[in-house]
């Protein structure tokens, strides 16, 4: 590996030679029978433009493996935590190769069949998805038809945590197709930007000063925009039983940072070409890119978004990092963020 970038945002133009070359390595059958060496090459072609978690002067990206095992090491140590470690990615002819950790052991590294999924399957579902799933309501079963060709053909029992390839983290992870459902139906399911990004978080330890807030913006520029004053008054009562600040104003938080839990609601915005997300609104005159509501929440244990596409991300156009809300609010420090990838209907913060 080469040496550490300074800033996060210049780690993932450093990564893109590296990440062909694990490309490359992966599409060998002779490497993959290698579990350690697999963890490695999957985990350079996962995310690594990602601040750590808390940071206090400068963001800081996660540092490099520093041997080949490290990445495996990492994945097996926090699957002694109650949770498996699963790292999927993209070899350089398109398949993928999946390794999973449980219970402190490294799992044999697999090759999901052509038929259970590949990587232009996956481009082609892209180009219309996840986005679609908020809008197209001609099919109930639209979650099952757009996914059916896009499965795993195993995962582990329990508590699963994704690291994927930064290509793959467009694809929610609980909506892998495994056998007859969902695989975040029969098990909870997270992701994380890389194995290093998680390790920094587990070092770090929770963060968070106890306080919970919200923001919903109460601000009405037309009549018939009422949408987020609506669910403002929806929520009101639960936020206030459980002891929530709340912020009703039409400007961005500014007492957010350092709190455990922030609640944000707010319309969100996708570039209507390119797909990346691209404003963060609500329906007074308040418009403002996703960088600047990330920075007021700086260092926040835990978000949670109801914003449409507030949990989406896009493979980087120039470089091996994502793009989106979510990531923007992790460089800024948080722990974990729970969010939508795509548009949310009015009635879902309620529920």
């Amino acid at each position: 590996m080469r040496a550490t970038a300074r800033y996060p945002d210049d780690v993932g133009y450093d990564m893109r030679d590296v990440a062909v070359l694990a490309g490359r390595a992966l599409a060998d059958d002779k490497y993959i029978q290698n579990a350690a060496e697999t963890s490695f090459a999957l985990e350079l072609v996962a995310d690594h433009g990602v601040a750590m978690p808390g940071w206090d002067e400068a963001a800081k990206p996660p540092s490099g493996p520093e041997r080949v095992e490290t990445p495996a090491e990492t994945a097996c140590a926090a699957s002694l935590e109650g949770l498996s470690v699963v790292q999927i990615g993209f070899d350089s002819n398109g398949r993928l190769v999946r390794l999973s950790a449980v219970g402190g052991h490294l799992q044999a590294p697999v090759r999901e069949p052509d038929d259970i999924i590949n990587e232009e399957r996956f481009r082609a579902w892209s180009l219309e998805y996840p986005y679609q799933y908020g809008l197209d309501e001609s099919s109930p079963n639209l979650f099952y038809t757009t996914t059916a060709n896009l499965r795993l053909s195993e995962l582990p029992e329990g508590p699963v945590v994704v690291a994927a390839d930064a290509r793959l983290q467009l694809f929610p992870p609980n909506i892998f197709y495994l056998g007859d459902d969902f695989s975040g139906r029969t098990r909870p399911m997270a992701a994380v930007p890389s194995l290093a990004w998680l390790k920094g978080a587990q070092q770090k330890g929770v963060i968070g000063d106890g306080r919970l807030c919200a923001w919903i913006s109460t601000a009405v520029g037309r009549p018939e925009s009422t949408t987020l004053p609506m669910i403002a008054e929806r929520l009101h009562p639960t936020l206030t039983e459980y002891g929530f600040t709340i912020d009703n104003g039409p400007t961005l938080p500014e007492s957010f940072e350092g709190a455990t839990l922030a609640v944000i609601t707010a319309h969100g915005g996708i570039h209507h070409k390119e797909g990346f997300f691209q404003v963060v609104s609500d329906e007074g005159i308040l418009r403002v890119p996703p960088g600047d509501l990330a920075a007021a929440l700086r260092n926040v244990g835990t978000v949670v978004l109801f914003v449409c596409s507030g949990g989406r991300h896009d493979k980087h156009p120039g470089a091996h990092t994502t793009l989106g809300l979510a990531r923007q609010i992790l460089d800024r420090g948080s722990q974990a963020v729970i969010a939508s990838s795509w548009p949310l209907d009015s009635r879902v913060p309620s529920h």
